[in-house]
């Protein structure tokens, strides 16, 4: 990992913050991943911690979109209580109910407007520009918005809105959307094509892992099926090949460095875990190993020493951790 990238991070949100020009230009990469998102939420509140949550652009997908506007109004530590508490309990996922197996409404008014606000003046404060990745079901491309208070709940929603059986496609304007993880896991490939020099990716698996394909008889024969209905016929083909675009787009990362056709370098570092955990994970005891691997390499990645599992608990204590949770998670 260059440390230039992670200086120039630093340095370049203090000069947005203060609405100064420079010949630096951040972007901040934050993908999905259901329950794994967690990892970048810890990595989002770490920034917060350090003073770091200013850039130029963010590019997010699916729950990295919900992890990014909590990091933007400095509130990250808020969002990973609610992967600790609401987002592990069935009355969010639950597969057995079958005709609503993720409950967005629930997560939206209840939590993200409910127990667990947004602030969004704070948002709408900060002047770092939120793109969203979703996927029109309507001609099998993706569709990148750029998320403000006015549009943020239908587009966070959109992001959201994944593949399982039975779940609603968003509309907006007239077109609907789905979740964009499928098209773009690692929403990095579209933000290379800006005038960045550097970039922080944020990850929720290991830096060494590969994503592997899906069993073949899985894919033609139940997801393929299923998503040729969520997501129309033109998306289907791009469905089965979102492995390779993560793993595309890991390589990349992995090198740290991407060479433009126009002979311009963006800089690349990368956030991740140590462990990983699956998408549907529900054990609040595995979320906070995850979640506190990232945080710690975030501090790692900065050059700040990170003091053990306690300092984080006392900042998911403060943003609003139950004490029950607390006492589960310190025991």
């Amino acid at each position: 990992m260059s440390p230039h990238v992670l200086e120039n991070v630093r340095a370049r949100s203090v000069e947005i913050k203060e609405r100064r020009s420079s010949n630096k230009r951040t972007a901040l990469i934050v993908p999905g991943g259901v329950r794994r998102a967690i990892c970048n939420c810890a990595a989002l509140a770490a920034l917060n911690t350090l003073g770091i949550r200013h850039f130029d652009s963010v590019y997010a997908v699916s729950a990295g979109a919900i992890n990014a506007a909590y990091g933007l109004a400095n509130q990250a530590a808020l969002g990973v209580t609610i992967y600790l508490e609401e987002v592990s309990r069935f009355k969010f996922i639950n597969p057995f109910r079958f005709w609503n197996i993720i409950d967005l409404d629930y997560l939206f008014r209840e939590v993200i407007y409910g127990t667990k606000p947004l602030d969004i003046p704070t948002l709408r404060a900060n002047p770092s520009r939120l793109r969203v990745l979703t996927a029109d079901i309507t001609n099998g491309q993706a569709k990148w918005f750029t998320a403000n208070a006015d549009n943020l709940t239908d587009i966070l929603k959109a992001a959201c809105s994944t593949e399982v059986p039975f779940s609603r496609p968003m509309s907006i304007q007239g077109s609907l959307y789905r979740d964009g993880y499928l098209l773009e896991p690692i929403p990095l490939l579209s933000a290379l094509e800006a005038d960045y020099t550097d970039m922080l990716v944020l990850l929720n698996k290991p830096l060494a892992q590969n994503e592997a394909p899906v069993a073949t008889w899985l894919q033609k024969g139940v997801i393929n099926r299923w998503n040729k209905r969520a997501f129309g016929p033109g998306l289907v083909r791009r469905c089965e090949n979102d492995w390779r675009e993560y793993n595309r787009a890991l390589e990349i990362v992995r090198s740290g460095r991407y060479e433009k056709t126009d002979g311009k370098t963006i800089h690349i570092a990368a956030i991740a875990p140590d462990i990983e955990i699956g998408m549907f994970e529900r054990n609040p005891r595995r979320l906070f190993q995850a979640a506190h691997s990232t945080w710690k390499n975030a501090f790692a990645a900065f050059g700040v020493q990170e003091g053990g599992r306690d300092p984080f608990l006392k900042v998911l204590s403060d943003a609003g951790l139950k004490r029950s949770t607390l006492h589960e998670l310190s025991s």
